[in-house]
């Protein structure tokens, strides 16, 4: 149920009569087609200027060449070495908070592993399955309760 042609012509003459007797009543307002036609022609213009002065151009986009010394763990040893070395800083060992009070201390951990179950793995185990995330997470909140600990032993609670 579009418009007729006709239909078409008798709205755009309706608009135009409209915004003669607008303009007519408020002279200022006859500026807003021009307002409009110049802040569309200023935003291409100042896009165009903007992409024309931060092209890098075509040779950027040429392969480079590799040049200077080798990798360092080229050989098969250091390769090795360097894959030892990554395994050993992502594993984690969790300290022990209280060790003069094991109970204590297994209680703790405990509580943690329910806090990083729930609050943390629960929409992370989405994101990937590596432990590394919920291991950092672990050693901060170890780490805090660790300082405070050692805040507390140097205080007189009575």
């Amino acid at each position: 149920m579009g418009l007729d042609r006709t239909q078409a012509l008798l709205a755009a003459l309706a608009v135009f009569i409209a915004w003669a007797l607008l303009t007519d009543w408020l002279p200022g307002l006859r500026w807003i087609p021009h307002a409009l036609v110049a802040g569309s022609l200023a935003t291409v213009l100042g896009l165009l200027f903007v992409v024309a002065t931060t092209s890098r151009g075509i040779q950027h986009f040429r392969p480079r060449t590799i040049q200077g010394k080798p990798v360092a763990w080229r050989d098969k040893e250091t390769w090795e070495e360097e894959k030892a070395a990554l395994l050993s800083r992502a594993e984690y060992r969790r300290p022990v908070i209280f060790p003069e009070a094991r109970k204590f201390s297994k209680a703790v951990d405990g509580l943690l592993d329910l806090i990083l179950r729930d609050f943390v793995s629960s929409w992370y185990a989405g994101i990937s399955k590596r432990p590394t995330f919920q291991n950092e997470i672990d050693r901060c909140i170890r780490s805090v309760l660790l300082a405070v600990a050692a805040r507390l032993t140097g205080v007189d609670l009575v």
